[in-house]
């Protein structure tokens, strides 16, 4: 997912006595305190004073309130983000994880000793399965996700049977690489075009969204699962930008156009690990109809921006 109480302004300068309250007061300063009603028989040597109560010629310094204390009106604390898990940090170990995988040794990684790999949803030792294949880095983006110390690559490999589509998660603990969630696209796939994957100039789909454009990571979850129970209820997708484009490994999905559903399947164990609130990316990760996909959603402002999908490998479960 910042509001200042407002406080009563108690600065303001007091009233001046009038002229004639302050004469009155000048000529019969041991007169007794008036009270609220006044005789009808005043003493004969009593002076012909006014009956009405005269204002003090110097009030009381008013009292500061007390400053509201209420949930509604206190500021939350700031995130405190662990120096491992800013996006710094993240980006930096996501660089040295695609390094170590194209070099197919993680031995320079920091493992955690529990560290779990999974590749298409199968168990495996780290080290195997597209580690041992000797890819090249040909192009990469990262979401980050600071709250949870995590990850997500969306890559092109090259390898000696062709391009790629590559996507890995990684989540770290006391800054130890804890998990390993790793999409392989099989290039046996007809439908994979990586050079649609890869921008030409700058990469605008994980540049920062402006502030006021930004949405909470609770706003981001819910407009993705709007968008799949779209699929499965027949329900209207959130809205999308007149040029946001859906595509998955490269290739227009379904008309290319984000004001559809997601096709007519069913997803199931769907999952949202990585919300870069920044960037204004969530990412899913579901099995529809026997596969595996991992989604990136583009958002800002209550609207979709751009879809990317990673997936198409056989399998009846995560893995997670």
């Amino acid at each position: 997912m910042k509001r200042d109480a407002s406080r009563i302004n108690t600065d303001q300068e007091p009233q001046e006595a009038s002229d004639s309250d302050q004469k009155d007061a000048d000529t019969d300063a041991s007169a007794p305190e008036m009270t609220d009603t006044p005789s009808t028989t005043p003493d004969a040597g009593a002076s012909t004073q006014s009956t009405e109560p005269t204002e003090p010629t110097e009030p009381t310094e008013p009292t500061q309130p007390t400053e509201p204390t209420t949930p509604d009106t206190m500021t939350p604390p700031a995130m405190t983000v662990p120096a491992e898990c800013t996006r710094d940090a993240l980006r930096t170990n996501a660089a040295a994880y695609l390094q170590a995988m194209a070099a197919g040794d993680p031995s320079p990684l920091r493992l955690h000793a529990s560290v779990r790999y999974t590749e298409n949803g199968e168990n495996q030792q780290l080290g195997s399965g597209v580690w041992r294949r000797g890819v090249q880095v040909d192009f990469s983006r990262h979401v980050f996700d600071e709250a949870r110390c995590s990850s997500i690559t969306q890559a092109v490999l090259s390898s000696l049977t062709g391009g790629v589509v590559f996507g890995v998660r990684l989540l770290y603990r006391n800054g130890e690489l804890l998990e390993v969630e790793a999409h392989v696209v099989p290039e046996t796939l007809a439908r994979i075009d990586v050079n649609m994957i890869i921008p030409i100039g700058r990469d605008r789909f994980v540049e920062p969204v402006v502030e006021a454009r930004r949405m909470s990571r609770e706003q981001l979850e819910a407009y993705a699962e709007r968008y799949f129970d779209a699929a499965v209820n027949g329900g209207e997708v959130p809205p999308s930008t007149p040029d946001c484009r859906r595509r998955q490994n490269g290739v227009p999905l379904g008309d290319g156009f984000c004001n559809g559903p997601p096709g007519t399947m069913r997803f199931q164990e769907r999952r949202y690990p990585v919300l870069d609130v920044e960037a204004g990316i969530i990412t899913a990760s579901v099995i529809y109809d026997n596969h595996v996909g991992l989604y990136l959603i583009k958002m800002a402002a209550d609207t979709v921006q751009s879809i990317e999908v990673v997936g198409g490998a056989s399998t009846a479960s995560s893995g997670w």
